[in-house]
């Protein structure tokens, strides 16, 4: 009787200890800014909000472990002292099972280390590609309800996947008429506000100035969103006072940015970003100045930190 009892207790024990005890593998283990490292920033100009960028590690599989994930968001967090994170979607059924366990693992510690989360299209074009259902095929979508819906079904689940703070359904998806037509553009950020778990709209992510004033003028993109955002990539400087005119005092982001120095006689359209009062940044493709091995980030790093810090 006392072995059966003794057994019985033991047993107990185990159960305990194996319920209380964290899954090492799994747990997020929040850095000790106290002890190491600092978050105090200061951000210059109007801005509000910056985040680092990580959507081509995952487009073309260059993150293989969560040690390497949690050297990224050490150095977003205590290196660049960004804001959050820019993360992809990815058509339906077209991200690796292995790719898309290090993206949960990504946003958990990002939520653990109180970070922001952006996620919008993979790759140019990205709502006309994931609306054809795979990264690679541009086949017409204009006027096309079915693709429409397709676009609008995937931004929905991802957000019900994964915890965000932010969402758009484009990416460099062209001026009104051309990829999509007002019409579908409307109905996209229409069916998707208010079923993307609480995460802010963002848009139109369009390619240049330019096409995201169109969308201004021809859409009624401002009665969804709740902050504009557009990328300058033609280096049309000149035009960012009437994009922000247009945006009806709504929060502006220039949601790519770098360091290039593309024409002698302008200047880079991180600077003109800032120099324009925007109140957002995403800073393109920043992961890969970021040592996967340590956190630090090095010259580069430093470099485009200083464009926006204090």
């Amino acid at each position: 009787m006392k072995k059966v009892f003794f057994v019985s207790q033991l047993l107990c024990f185990l159960l305990i200890l194996s319920c209380s005890a964290p899954d090492k593998e799994e747990e997020i283990i929040v850095f000790d800014a106290a002890a190491k490292f600092s978050v105090e920033k200061e951000y210059k100009g109007n801005l509000e909000t910056i985040l680092g960028d990580v959507k081509q590690a995952f487009i073309q599989e260059k993150l293989s472990s969560k040690d390497q994930i949690n050297m990224l968001v050490k150095g977003f967090k205590y290196e660049f002292k960004v804001d959050g994170i820019r993360i992809p979607i990815f058509p339906e059924g077209h991200i690796t099972k292995e790719q898309k366990q290090l993206l949960h693992f990504l946003v958990a510690k990002c939520k653990a280390e109180k970070l922001l989360i952006f996620a919008n299209p993979a790759n140019h074009a990205g709502g006309q590609r994931i609306a054809n259902g795979d990264l690679g095929d541009l086949s017409p979508v204009l006027g096309d309800q079915k693709k429409s819906d397709i676009l609008v079904n995937r931004i929905i689940s991802f957000a019900e996947e994964f915890e965000l703070d932010f969402i758009s359904p484009f990416n460099e998806d062209a001026a009104p008429g051309r990829i999509w037509s007002a019409e579908q553009i409307n109905y996209i950020y229409a069916s998707i506000k208010g079923n993307v778990g609480g995460a802010k709209l963002l848009g139109s992510d369009v390619w240049g100035l330019p096409a995201g004033i169109k969308y201004l003028d021809e859409t009624r993109i401002l009665d969804y969103v709740d902050i504009s955002t557009t990328h300058n990539l033609g280096f049309n400087h000149g035009r960012w006072q009437e994009y922000i005119e247009k945006s009806k005092g709504f929060p502006v982001w220039d949601s790519e940015v770098n360091m290039f120095k593309k024409f002698a006689n302008r200047k880079t359209r991180i600077e003109a970003a800032i120099d324009n009062g925007v109140n957002g940044l995403v800073l393109y493709n920043s992961w890969n100045m970021i040592n996967l091995n340590t956190g630090e980030i090095g010259s580069s790093g430093k470099k485009f930190r200083d464009y926006y810090l204090k």
